[in-house]
């Protein structure tokens, strides 16, 4: 179970979702292709975004989460700061020159300085200087902005399975369209993963398909505005389906998951159904969500198959979750 939930995270994911410990950190060189406003998920000439998430469990909180993420106006991430039920988590901040190149970094790992400089073949050459200590990096860009000593960066990337000692290896195959459609997966030579991956004719996913088992562990079927933009998806995962509405803006307004219970297993678990319901502002960018379990703890839960996300006044029970974002903008 361990090994498909591993794959199937890194498959069917829809939305990704960035580690609090692990902001992105702005690339030295060369300018950036995209925004961290787009990295966040963000629209519009964003200042900065409080997010305030809030899980609770018989009407009580569990967990407390809070982020502040700022940015300049070029839409360059400044700082990220994490807290955890009060606690700072973690913390970065970015510093920038005044042709936009990263000046200074600032994390609980310590501190960090660039220098830039070109030689006589037109390389760029970032200079990062530990704070107190440590070893001085040198990286080496050619014109195109391709890091060209990789070796000397020391940038390498092992894959180990589940934290163990078993090394995992991987391939990926894509097709013209640059979208992953088979995935292989070998654990100290026995394949652990397997699958296909399919799409409809928008290019959205619609089917994971492991070989080795010979069936479907993702089905989906969806439905679009005349524009092509997504409408509605219907998606099943072993034990849960979920149905998502959009709005003709693209934005999911309303979710559905629901969790299929098993009385066979020796601890029965029980229908569970959670309902979520988005609100954006006129940049689209999301404002409030609130998620409400609406099964009675017992097994039972209406049926939402076929509900119309424009009439949320019936929808009943218990908030389990609320996230509320205050951003600003320039």
């Amino acid at each position: 179970m361990k090994i498909l939930l591993f794959v199937l995270l890194a498959i069917t994911s829809a939305m990704a979702f960035l580690n609090p410990k692990q902001p992105r950190t702005p690339t030295p060189f060369p300018a950036q292709a995209f925004t961290d406003w787009q990295w966040f998920g963000l629209k519009g000439n964003v200042k900065s975004i409080e997010m305030k998430q809030r899980v609770l469990r018989d009407e009580k909180f569990i967990t407390k989460q809070e982020k502040f993420i700022e940015f300049d106006e070029s839409g360059r991430l400044t700082q990220y700061q994490h807290f955890i039920n009060g606690r700072l988590d973690y913390a970065v901040f970015y510093e920038f020159d005044d042709e936009g190149r990263l000046a200074r970094s600032i994390d609980k790992f310590g501190s960090f300085s660039y220098a830039y400089e070109t030689d006589k073949n037109g390389h760029i050459i970032v200079i990062k200087k530990p704070g107190k200590k440590g070893k001085v990096l040198r990286l080496i860009y050619d014109k195109n902005g391709a890091l060209i000593n990789k070796d000397d960066a020391k940038i390498t990337k092992n894959s180990k399975n589940f934290g163990g000692s078993d090394a995992l290896n991987q391939s990926k195959t894509y097709d013209a369209n640059g979208r992953l459609v088979k995935t292989h997966a070998v654990s100290s030579g026995v394949v652990i993963g397997n699958y296909e991956i399919g799409y409809d004719e928008w290019g959205n996913k619609i089917s994971v398909y492991d070989k080795n088992a010979q069936k479907f562990v993702m089905k989906a079927q969806t439905k679009y505005w005349g524009d092509g933009l997504l409408k509605f998806k219907h998606e099943s995962i072993d034990m849960q389906t979920s149905d998502t509405w959009y709005d003709a803006r693209g934005n999911e307004v309303f979710v559905r998951e629901f969790w299929h219970g098993d009385t066979s297993a020796p601890k029965p678990l029980l229908t569970k159904q959670i309902i979520t319901i988005n609100s954006y502002d006129k940049f689209d960018n999301l404002i409030n969500s609130r998620g409400i379990r609406e099964d009675d703890g017992h097994g039972n839960a209406p049926d939402r198959t076929n509900t119309d996300p424009t009439i949320l006044k019936d929808v009943r029970g218990k908030v389990v979750e609320i996230l509320d974002n205050n951003i600003t903008y320039y």
